[in-house]
């Protein structure tokens, strides 16, 4: 396409800020043939001025010259405003490239339309006509949607030789037209023409966003960053939950099978002293941890007893005793003293020795009424 005089300064204001940067685009001339290339290298646009002093209307035909009369392009992300001032309200917003319906342009403001966003913006900031096509082809804002399966398309114009077929529904990117053919380019940026009748075409004219909807898309974002990490911190819990579980229940294992090892079986309790047990310690206990009399620490695998504090006998400390109870013969230690009910307890188990009769916790344990031995 030819840039006319009046056009250069809007070009070169694409150029600058940067829908051509890096490249060395063909522009199409409105939805109709391939005419002139903008030259971008190092900054400097280079545009062939000869342009043809041929009418404007016949330069297309009348069923192309109007595809974008009443259109714009944005150049940039686009504050709209509710009214044609720099202090009015804003609307919403245009993002870079968009495509946008022109309702007026006045005075040096544009009133536009793109889905549910109608406002105002400066004119300078949007391209129009014939620089608002090219900016939309080149940036493949302009889709062409195929309407049915085995829809033909050809390698050029006079819709001679096919180029292939494309299925119903099938999305393809318009960078020109013809009189009777959409110029649509593939995923593989292969060109082919397509009849007008056999696509539908949408212009992009939906992508402005208002600002009620960039801001209800903001509270949704944030609320799926909230979810997320909610749905994170709960998976983490549950994550160290079940490795707290897991610890404790190796632990426990270890404390049973380390129990186990203390265990004998069908002992004679011939003479031996009877008594009310208790316990005390594990996981469920608060005692758990607990410094013993004699200065040892209360574990899940303690092998150690309490007696009496009113026993007075704090010479058995480190004694070995043998406890009895439903067949099983524990051998542990005295290291610790307790109140237990002024005596009418005799012996307050620790974890190893209960869970060496079986208990998983002192509540399972309970109270029970045991034979035992102090050597």
């Amino acid at each position: 396409m030819k840039f006319k005089g009046k056009k250069l300064a809007i070009v070169s204001a694409i150029v600058s800020a940067g829908i051509f940067m890096g490249a060395t685009p063909v522009i199409a001339d409105g939805l109709g043939s391939v005419g002139s290339q903008l030259q971008v290298a190092d900054s400097v646009v280079e545009i062939d001025t000869n342009y043809s002093e041929t009418p404007a209307a016949e330069e297309k035909t009348e069923g192309q010259k109007d595809s974008f009369a009443d259109k714009a392009v944005s150049i940039g992300e686009l504050e709209v405003k509710e009214a044609a001032s720099e202090e009015a309200a804003v609307a919403g917003k245009l993002a870079a490239k968009n495509i946008a319906k022109v309702i007026s342009n006045e005075n040096g403001w544009a009133q536009i339309e793109s889905g549910e966003l109608k406002g105002y913006v400066k004119s300078r900031d949007l391209c129009f006509g014939d620089e608002a096509e090219a900016v939309a082809l080149i940036n493949g804002n302009v889709k062409a949607t195929v309407k049915n399966d085995d829809t033909k398309s050809f390698t050029d114009g006079s819709a001679g030789e096919v180029s292939g077929t494309y299925a119903a529904g099938q999305t393809l990117s318009v960078v020109g037209s013809d009189d009777e053919h959409v110029i649509v380019e593939n995923e593989n940026k292969e060109k082919s023409y397509i009849k007008h009748s056999e696509v539908d075409v949408n212009a992009g004219l939906d992508l402005g966003k208002t600002t009620a909807q960039i801001e209800e898309e903001a509270r949704k974002k944030a609320e799926e960053e909230a979810r997320k990490k909610a749905e994170e911190e709960t998976k983490k819990k549950a994550e160290e939950e079940a490795a707290r579980k897991a610890a404790e229940e190796a632990a426990a294992a270890e404390a049973a099978k380390a129990a186990e090892s203390q265990v004998s079986y069908d002992v004679d309790t011939t003479g031996w002293s009877t008594g009310v047990a208790s316990a005390y310690g594990g996981a469920t206990d608060p005692g758990c941890g607990t410094i013993t009399a004699n200065g040892s620490t209360v574990s899940e695998s303690s092998m150690g007893v309490a007696i009496p504090l009113s026993w007075n006998r704090r010479d058995l400390l480190g004694h070995t005793v043998l406890i009895s109870y439903g067949g099983k013969t524990v051998t542990a230690v005295i290291n610790d003293l307790g109140g237990m009910g002024n005596g009418s307890r005799s012996l307050d188990l620790q974890p190893g020795v209960f869970r060496a009769f079986g208990a998983d916790s002192c509540n399972g344990w309970g109270l029970r009424t045991v034979s035992y031995k102090i050597l």
